[in-house]
């Protein structure tokens, strides 16, 4: 495997958006065991003013990402309108 030299970066913009992300090579050296391995989040305020974080991983397994607050938001959305039903 070509090795991945180390990535980091993080930015914010005026407007209150954000990103974070790395990037490394897991078990370096090792012979059938080297992984490259990207991690990060990025964060924005909904127009709602609900603050939304997505934060992801990719590595030999695949890329996973997991969302903060939209989730929740969603199912409580979700509960109510079955309550009003």
């Amino acid at each position: 495997m070509h090795a991945m030299h180390p990535v980091l970066y993080d930015y914010s913009t005026g407007n209150g958006i954000s990103q974070q992300e790395r990037g490394f090579v897991k078990n370096l050296g090792i012979k059938d065991a080297e992984a490259n391995v990207v991690e990060g989040s990025y964060s924005y305020t909904a127009p709602d003013g609900t603050p939304i974080t997505l934060r992801y991983f990719a590595d030999e397994n695949g890329f996973r990402a997991e969302v903060r607050n939209w989730i929740e938001k969603c199912l409580l959305k979700d509960a109510m309108q079955i309550r009003r039903a």
